[in-house]
């Protein structure tokens, strides 16, 4: 009778179980339907934390868009590109705003005051107070959503998505005399008391996703080549010019063609521009007092079915903040491309106007009811 096969020690399954990769959920629920104690070790806390502070980075589940739009109205979508969503049904009247340490910012479209905040992982909606509206001429504002302790840096965010969360508007008034701020805290559960910078371009701010540095957070204006820096601990606003493109064959400093985003793993802001063909990578290295500097080229004709007539109908369209990884519209299609491997995939197909990428872990909890969710 031969013998009955060696068991492996929890400590090494666990080893094992820790490095598959954090973009395929269902990989971690397929383990935990092996065995009893396999699920015991996936499902715990213990593992979830580790798993998390093993891979560190926060990998891209999917991407939210507002692909419909009828008049005022927008039906927000969640695009999955990982195995941790099934398609749903669009967001009747909310359009994403913004998505950052696990939670998702919606516009209720149906009144222009309302916010909503979702989590996508335990489907939680929480539905903000009105802003206050004071002024009727504040018609002109953008927001972001972002984990309570962003501003003092006391989180690592790997497992802050249940945790306080802070909400921030910036806008001007129609006047454009000057810019204006308020702060939702979701421990209070109140918007803050309005904060003002006299200065204010000629410009109105645009809704694409903005971008977290730090402690601040940084807004792109929508036709001229300036960003908005946000500082979370004193909430000042201050203005930032990027540097001038010349090119002739389109108008390089429409909000389509430039896009922020962060090098060096989060550590400088950046940017990417559309030139003509080419994806022109910039970053900032104001401890140098050297300012903008270009970093990269990205030629498209290597990497898309790309050719010169479809210039015109080709802008970027979002940044995955930590993954590295740029949208861009393409013609019909919507592409991703990632600057660590240069790997380009199309995850979309229809003309959409922005993107909200959604990055978060997703690990099997103690409620096994919910890994039926990858199966269904």
């Amino acid at each position: 009778m031969p013998p009955p096969p060696l068991e492996l020690m929890e400590e090494l399954i666990e080893e094992i179980l820790l490095r598959l990769p954090p973009s395929d959920p269902a990989s971690l629920v397929r383990a935990a339907l092996v065995s009893t104690p396999w699920c015991r070790i996936v499902s715990g806390a213990a593992f979830r934390r580790r798993f998390r502070a093993f891979h560190r980075t926060a990998p891209l589940l999917g991407f939210l868009c507002d692909p419909w739009v009828y008049g005022f109205r927008w039906d927000g979508v969640l695009v999955p590109t990982s195995s941790a969503f099934r398609p749903r049904e669009p967001f009747a009247w909310r359009r994403p705003l913004d998505a950052r340490h696990g939670r998702v910012l919606f516009h209720d479209s149906s009144s222009y005051y309302h916010l909503h905040v979702w989590n996508p992982i335990t489907d939680a909606w929480i539905a903000l107070p009105m802003m206050p509206n004071d002024d009727p001429d504040r018609d002109d504002w953008t927001a972001a959503v972002l984990c309570a302790a962003a501003a003092t840096g006391e989180c690592d965010h790997l497992d802050c998505h249940d945790g306080p969360f802070t909400v921030v508007i910036v806008g001007s008034g129609e006047d454009d005399e000057e810019m204006f701020s308020y702060v939702y805290s979701s421990e209070s559960g109140q918007w803050s008391e309005l904060t003002y910078a006299d200065y204010c371009p000629d410009d109105s701010l645009n809704c694409q996703h903005s971008m977290l540095m730090g402690n601040a957070l940084y807004f792109m204006f929508g036709s001229s080549s300036m960003i908005l820096k946000y500082d979370l601990g004193t909430r000042e606003m201050t203005m930032m010019d990027l540097p001038r493109y010349d090119g002739n064959d389109y108008d390089a400093s429409s909000v389509s063609s430039v896009q922020l985003m962060t090098t060096e793993g989060g550590r400088r802001l950046g940017f990417v521009r559309l030139e003509d063909t080419r994806l022109c990578l910039w970053s900032r290295d104001d401890e140098a007092d050297v300012g903008w500097a270009p970093n990269r080229v990205i030629e498209l004709e290597k990497l898309l079915p790309f050719d010169r007539s479809l210039a015109w109908r080709t802008f970027l369209l979002g940044f995955a903040e930590g993954v590295g990884v740029i949208f861009l519209c393409v013609g019909d299609g919507v592409f991703t491309v990632d600057l660590k491997s240069s790997k380009v995939m199309k995850v979309y197909e229809g003309r959409i106007s922005s993107v909200v990428p959604y990055m978060s872990f997703r690990t099997p909890g103690t409620d096994l009811g919910t890994m039926t969710i990858f199966f269904k």
